[in-house]
C-alpha cells in the first residue's frame, strides 16, 4: 500500500473511531503486554509440568512450587502495571 493511501486510511479510521490514537509510549506498553503474555504462557507450561509430576509420581518439591509461584506473581504484577498504563492513556483521551 502506498504511504499516502495508508495515511488516508488511518486518518479515516480515527475519524470514524474504529481505531483510537495512542501516545508515543504506547509502543512500550504494548511491548510489555506482549512480553507478559509470553511469560504467562511459560507459567502455564510450568503448571502443566507440575500437574504431570503430581499425577505420574506424586511428588513436586517445595522449591519447584515456589519458583512457579514467584513467576506467577511477577507476571501478574507486570500485566497489572501495563493494564493500568493503558487505562491512564484512555482516560487522558476521554
Amino acid at each position: 500500500m502506498a504511504p499516502a493511501a495508508w495515511a488516508a486510511r488511518s486518518a479515516l479510521a480515527v475519524a470514524k473511531e474504529t481505531v483510537v490514537p495512542v501516545s508515543v509510549d504506547a509502543k512500550d506498553v504494548l511491548a510489555e503486554l506482549i512480553q507478559a503474555r509470553g511469560e504467562l504462557a511459560r507459567i502455564g507450561n510450568n503448571w502443566n509440568q507440575i500437574a504431570y509430576q503430581l499425577n505420574a509420581k506424586g511428588a513436586v518439591t517445595p522449591a519447584q512450587l515456589e519458583a512457579v509461584a514467584v513467576r506467577v506473581e511477577q507476571a501478574l504484577q507486570r500485566v497489572d502495571d501495563a493494564t493500568l498504563q493503558v487505562m491512564r492513556e484512555r482516560q487522558a483521551r476521554a
